[in-house]
């Protein structure tokens, strides 16, 4: 800006000095303070501060896992594009419908969150409690079959499937132990459940069924063999966790229903 035939110079930089130049700091910091200072910035950081985040609410949830469902059973057990093209359709509906029920059983606003829904209903976190435990069972279990590979691949792979049932055994009597409160599942935890069983329960029947390790005429190097006991009992521990969260669940539905029979 010129003033009688003068340019003035910016702010902290004397007549007599030369210009600044554009990547001098000073200038950075002059134009950093002039931005913050702006009336139209600081409106700006004012709306940012004001937006709330909110949690999607518990019915849209519950409808897109209906949609997923739906899709997931088309493509896997009917095998046509068509049904994976309705399905979604049908099944976004169902699951609306599903959790309006819930939410209205519960006196609870259609726009009630997940954590809304599962504090209502009583939901526990029963399953990663068990899950826990059951990997803990079946490290050990896995660990204390390791030796059994220097005895030949028969004998350990005989082991490690009587360890697998050792495993599902420990896991039901330690969740029943960790138990102290009825076990309520809600819909993602029932859904993830069924996931984990027909994903792991598949990979359990082509193990034993088609690729069969024992019958191998070659020998397993002992890495190998030993990679196989802890996938093994990882799987197993997995399954039985899930299991034992269904039984228990199952069990508790049943206590509730005879107790609300008796009154």
């Amino acid at each position: 800006m010129v003033v009688e035939g003068q340019l003035l110079a910016p702010s902290g930089q004397s007549r007599g000095q030369p210009p600044l130049s554009p990547f001098d700091p000073k200038r950075t910091v002059i134009h950093s303070s002039i931005i913050r200072s702006s009336p139209r910035t600081s409106s700006m950081h004012n709306d940012l501060a004001m937006l709330d985040v909110r949690p999607m609410p518990y019915a849209v949830l519950v409808s897109v896992l209906g949609a997923i469902v739906s899709a997931a059973i088309a493509l896997f057990g009917f095998r046509s594009w068509a049904a994976l093209t309705v399905a979604p359709i049908i099944g976004g509906p169902l699951g609306l419908l599903f959790a309006i029920f819930s939410l209205r059983r519960h006196d609870l606003p259609l726009r009630s969150t997940l954590e809304a829904y599962r504090s209502a209903a009583g939901v526990s976190e029963a399953l990663e409690r068990y899950l826990k435990s059951a990997l803990s069972v079946g490290l050990i279990v896995a660990c204390i079959e390791l030796p059994s590979i220097m005895l030949g691949q028969d004998t350990a792979l005989t082991i490690c499937v009587a360890g697998c049932t050792i495993v599902l055994g420990g896991t039901i009597y330690r969740s029943w132990r960790l138990t102290n409160s009825p076990v309520r599942l809600d819909v993602f935890q029932v859904a993830g459940g069924i996931g984990c069983l027909v994903i792991f329960g598949w990979m359990g029947y082509v193990f034993t069924t088609e690729i069969r390790p024992w019958t191998f005429d070659r020998t397993i190097p002992l890495i190998d063999l030993a990679k196989i006991i802890f996938v093994l009992n990882g799987v197993a521990a997995l399954l039985s966790a899930v299991l034992a969260c269904f039984a228990l669940a199952i069990a508790s539905s049943l206590s509730a229903a005879t107790d609300d029979l008796e009154r």
